[in-house]
């Protein structure tokens, strides 16, 4: 008996490459990352970085990191966090719970489609 591994993404999503020649996991996510790079070149931000990693503390033990989709760098050296979602999971909704909680002064803020 032979088990294939299904290679398909369980929401259904593609790994896209985008203008940058970054590979993200979704279309979606490869077009903001193009949005973002127009947004660099007109000079509405000053920078951006992708999927950072963000580890979460409590009470100083580590529970978790969150692999955070984009960073925005402003003009005014300020930043803030963007994820792009397709689909909501539990697991996602908790993490980003706990990241609020922990981190309230940073700007997080989720992407949809609908946003696109």
């Amino acid at each position: 008996m032979v088990f294939r591994r299904n290679l398909n993404h369980k929401y259904n999503a593609q790994k896209s490459v985008c203008q940058s020649g970054h590979t993200h996991p979704s279309n979606g996510e490869a077009h903001y990352c193009d949005v973002l790079r127009l947004k660099k070149k007109a000079g509405e931000i000053k920078d951006y970085e992708i999927q950072i990693n963000h580890s979460l503390f409590v009470n100083g033990k580590k529970i978790t990191v969150m692999r955070i989709d984009f960073k925005i760098i402003n003009s005014d050296d300020s930043f803030e966090y963007h994820e792009y979602k397709g689909v909501f999971t539990k697991d996602f909704l908790i993490r980003k719970k706990l990241f609020e909680a922990i981190n309230p002064n940073i700007i997080y803020k989720i992407i949809t489609k609908e946003f696109l």
